[in-house]
């Protein structure tokens, strides 16, 4: 079904763009104190608490004036500026949890930050960033507002727009709702039944500090 491929490079794009800028700001908090740290960092957690709707409107008018409306690019990026606070908020104390002893150790023996970053901290907490990558893939993956609003062309439909597509004004397809709702529990299961451990160690992970 072409709307399941389009929900999974939707979700799929969305989860990585999340975690590559939340895993940057996240090592930036953790690393690196400086004077409004901590304001930005609630700051940014309150930013979770707006509306997505008004997010969707301003970039409604600029995703028409730049001519990527009825593509996928709003959606990733709508998306993953609502699920990096979270993002941002989880990874922040995995790098905490991680002692600054280790890089250090690393930097002496003549190795960058960034292989430090790569090669050291990250294979650490790689349970953590499956956990939440998991975890937006799923928000992604379930949201409906902005494949609404920024999706018109019916090839380019996603899941769950393929879902609400199946009850008219007047009638309700029962069969295809059916079947396109098991289609879309389909990732929800495969993401439970093989990141499960994961999910259980990555958020333990982030809940001591040493």
């Amino acid at each position: 079904m072409r709307a399941f491929g389009n929900s999974m490079v939707v979700s799929s794009s969305s989860a990585l763009f999340t975690l590559i800028v939340g895993c940057l700001a996240a090592y930036g908090f953790s690393r690196y104190r400086f004077r409004l740290s901590s304001a930005i960092r609630v700051l940014i957690l309150i930013i979770r608490l707006f509306p997505g709707v008004l997010l969707s409107i301003a970039l409604f008018h600029v995703a028409g004036k730049i001519g990527v409306y009825d593509t996928f690019l709003p959606l990733i990026i709508l998306n993953g500026l609502l699920n990096l606070p979270f993002s941002i908020w989880i990874m922040d104390t995995m790098f905490e949890s991680i002692p600054i002893e280790l890089e250090e150790a690393a930097w002496m023996d003549g190795a960058t930050r960034m292989v430090s970053v790569f090669k050291i901290i990250l294979p650490l907490i790689a349970p953590g960033l499956a956990a939440t990558g998991a975890f937006i893939f799923l928000l992604t993956w379930n949201e409906y507002l902005f494949a609404t609003a920024f999706i018109r062309s019916p090839e380019k439909m996603l899941i769950t727009t393929a879902i609400a597509a199946n009850i008219g004004q007047y009638n309700v397809d029962f069969t295809g709702l059916i079947a396109t709702g098991m289609l879309a529990s389909v990732p929800l299961l495969i993401v439970f039944i093989f990141i499960q451990r994961f999910i259980v160690s990555g958020l333990a992970l982030g809940a001591l500090k040493g």
